[in-house]
């Protein structure tokens, strides 16, 4: 994350477009509201999903994980009528796979969102603004996804727990979400 703060500093949250507002405030389904926005014209595409070290001091910290640790990270395009609307990268740590929760190193092509939210022992964390610089979207997504960006990307991260068991995720929202 370039950089991050809580979601309750309004100060912060001045900062980010009126437009970007309610999708980042909504501590609903983001996968419900995309399928809502698109009419069910919804997809999941994966950039890149492999075990590797958090390199993030601010994932690392959230998430109480070592330098050395190493989590399952997923990076996906959550695309409206083809175009990718929203950038998210989630860290899975290796001790949070276990048990039911072992099914999401097998997600494919399938919404994280909707296991989250359909799981019956699920919590969230607080809600924080977060922000990527245009060169780090633009250096993780293929220029196949979409265009260059030039402006600071806004979105948020959250701690979500599955029977007590930490991942984060974090969605940042493209310019297309605004766009009608």
């Amino acid at each position: 994350m370039d950089n991050l703060s809580n979601l309750d500093n309004p100060l912060s949250l001045s900062m980010v477009p009126a437009a970007l507002h309610t999708w980042i405030t909504d501590d609903g389904s983001l996968t419900q509201k995309l399928k809502s926005a698109s009419d069910g014209q919804f997809e999941v595409r994966v950039i890149q999903e492999s075990w590797q070290s958090v390199d993030d001091a601010d994932e690392r910290s959230l998430l109480g994980l070592a330098q050395t640790d190493t989590a399952l990270i997923r990076e996906v395009a959550l695309c409206c009528f083809g175009v990718p609307w929203v950038y998210a990268r989630s860290v899975l740590p290796a001790n949070t796979l276990v048990g039911p929760e072992e099914q999401l190193k097998l997600l494919k092509n399938k919404p994280l969102g909707e296991v989250l939210f359909q799981h019956p022992n699920m919590r969230r964390g607080p809600i924080h603004l977060s922000q990527l610089s245009p060169q780090t979207v633009n250096q993780r997504l293929n220029a196949e996804l979409i265009e260059r960006l030039t402006d600071t990307v806004w979105g948020r991260a959250s701690l979500f727990y599955l029977s007590d068991k930490p991942l984060l995720v974090s969605e940042y929202f493209l310019p297309a979400v605004t766009q009608p």
